[in-house]
């Protein structure tokens, strides 16, 4: 008598609750930014588990509507009704996990679409289209970004590649803080932070800025005539800002940039 009103007694505990927290989630916001989130479950263990009931799962943070279906879809697969009194636990997160980190490859692809396609609009509205743009008179422009950091390798294989895209030369002093100096066309000098952005850049700021008007171009006065800086856009290492210093003095800019 005594044990069954034990057995009573334990059966009428509240089931134990547990917050697991998966792998990171990727998401494409509104304006084609990617997002991380970090999602999680509530499973709460029936005092019978895992003898005879699976694990419940009673709710998920992070996820969006068709995430949550899916989800519901592996634990009904990992933890059936129809128990088969083997913990499942673990199995149950690693299923989630993978999932997501199948869906994060598939919005990473998306993402990078969706920055080429910017990249590509871009590049196309900056191609004078008529005779008349052509006859346009050019404008050199120059610009100093600062960031509070730039250490991340792919962060500084962006810096170089967007230059180069916009025919921008420059130079890059990474590490803390970032200094950023470019020079060019001044539609590509306009381009160039928000290309960043698109890039997920979200700590810089124009510290300063110049533009400058050349000849006709029959006149000669091109924008390359122009450029103080020559050659390709260059990365510094980290402790490089004498050798900044160096280089914008021997470019005539030191007055402007320094």
């Amino acid at each position: 008598a005594n044990t069954e009103g034990i057995d009573a007694a334990i059966n009428k505990l509240p089931n134990l609750p547990f917050t697991l927290t998966l792998v990171p989630l990727a998401s494409l916001e509104h304006n084609g930014q990617l997002k991380h989130v970090q999602p999680s479950i509530v499973v709460e263990f029936p005092r019978q588990y895992p003898e005879s009931l699976p694990p419940l799962v009673t709710k998920t943070v992070g996820f969006d509507g068709s995430n949550i279906e899916l989800t519901s879809a592996i634990v009904a697969s990992t933890c059936p009704d129809e128990h088969s009194g083997e913990e499942c636990t673990m199995q149950l997160v690693s299923s989630l996990n993978e999932q997501i980190e199948m869906q994060n490859e598939w919005t990473v692809e998306e993402h990078e679409k969706g920055v080429q396609r910017k990249e590509q609009e871009r590049t196309s509205q900056s191609i004078p289209k008529t005779a008349e743009a052509d006859m346009r008179v050019p404008v050199i422009g120059r610009r100093i970004i600062n960031s509070p950091y730039i250490l991340k390798p792919a962060k500084i294989n962006d810096i170089k590649k967007c230059a180069d895209e916009l025919k921008l030369g420059g130079y890059a002093k990474v590490g803390k803080p970032g200094i950023i100096v470019i020079e060019g066309p001044e539609e590509g000098c306009k381009q160039y932070c928000p290309m960043l952005e698109d890039r997920g850049w979200k700590y810089q700021k124009v510290q300063g800025e110049q533009q400058e008007e050349g000849g006709s171009p029959t006149a000669g006065g091109s924008v390359d005539e122009m450029r103080l800086i020559q050659g390709e856009f260059r990365v510094l290492g980290e402790d490089t800002m004498s050798e900044l210093s160096q280089l914008c003095r021997e470019a005539g800019l030191a007055d402007f940039f320094f």
